[in-house]
């Protein structure tokens, strides 16, 4: 190839990269995501969770919450984890299939570990905790812990 080729070709390539960048930025600026996804953040969960439970009577004083509601509402994501426990002390096992009652209601294991998630991000809605950002600096946290930290066997 001639250099004056190159030259062009190396140009245009430049202008390419530019224009890359400048896409790039304008997604950061307006934080489109780089690839659709219908899958919602934690924060949008947690919002839709906490609004639907309001709306089914779960919060009749939503703008009062004090330290026994809080109580009371962990004590019930206590009862999601008993209930995970059960699933696998009935032999069920860890499955990630979703199983149905009669009733059609999910069942099993894996809906509990979900009923776990659905409660504690409806109090984190009701509380106003940005959990998601909550999360991100306690795992960032515990990337510097040493192995099994502690020395605790569980």
């Amino acid at each position: 190839m001639e250099v004056r080729t190159l030259e062009i070709l190396l140009r245009d390539l430049q202008q390419s990269v530019n224009s890359v960048q400048h896409i790039v930025g304008l997604i950061k600026v307006f934080e489109f995501p780089l690839i659709h996804s219908d899958k919602k953040s934690l924060a949008e969960w947690q919002r839709e969770i906490h609004d639907l439970a309001v709306e089914k009577g779960w919060w009749p004083y939503a703008d009062a919450v004090t330290t026994s509601v809080i109580v009371e509402k962990l004590c019930l994501i206590h009862s999601e984890v008993s209930e995970a426990l059960e699933e696998l002390r009935q032999g069920e096992g860890p499955h990630q299939f979703i199983s149905y009652d009669e009733d059609t209601k999910p069942i099993g294991f894996v809906i509990e570990l979900a009923d776990i998630m659905i409660r504690t991000l409806d109090l984190c809605g009701a509380l106003d905790l940005d959990i998601e950002e909550v999360i991100r600096v306690k795992h960032e946290y515990n990337k510097t812990r040493s192995h099994r930290h502690g020395g605790k066997a569980l």
